[in-house]
């Protein structure tokens, strides 16, 4: 049910503004209460958390992002809900590619690296077709290319 609500007022301008406010907010609750073992997002959509450092302040940060499988690699879309700029677990990185991901419960450890262009028209149908929003949110972001990532895990647990 709630990826229905969603799959509706997600692509919407004001949905979209609600859900940017609430689903991380929430995510965030649920995987402190689960230990970094669960999202709220992950009911309705394969989810997975980025652990980076931030390129500014040296910081660990979290991020609950929605991926495609690549292969064996995991991919993730910076669509920041089709805002004008680039969500700040991106910049961070493309700073340090180094990075963890929690799936399923199993940590990771990752090598980042942006898609080519024949890699990103494969994958767009794939992110399409686990939530129609992201059609809206590459019109919004026009001005800027989404950026993307391939997550490199080759078998290393953290």
């Amino acid at each position: 049910m709630l990826k229905r609500i969603g799959d509706r007022i997600g692509p919407t301008p004001w949905g979209t503004n609600l859900l940017r406010r609430v689903i991380p907010a929430g995510d965030r609750v649920a995987l402190r209460l689960s230990r970094g073992r669960h999202t709220l997002t992950e009911r309705s959509m394969p989810c997975l958390v980025l652990h980076t450092i931030g390129r500014r302040t040296g910081q660990p940060r979290e991020q609950p992002l929605v991926y495609v499988r690549y292969g064996d690699d995991y991919a993730v879309a910076g669509s920041n809900w089709g805002q004008a700029h680039h969500p700040a677990w991106s910049a961070n990185l493309l700073a340090h590619p180094e990075a963890e991901i929690v799936v399923d419960g199993e940590r990771h450890k990752i090598a980042a690296r942006l898609v080519t262009d024949e890699q990103r028209a494969q994958l767009w149908p794939r992110f399409d077709a686990i939530y129609p929003g992201y059609a809206s949110y590459r019109k919004r972001a026009a001005d800027r290319q989404i950026r993307m990532f391939i997550l490199s895990s080759n078998g290393q647990t953290a």
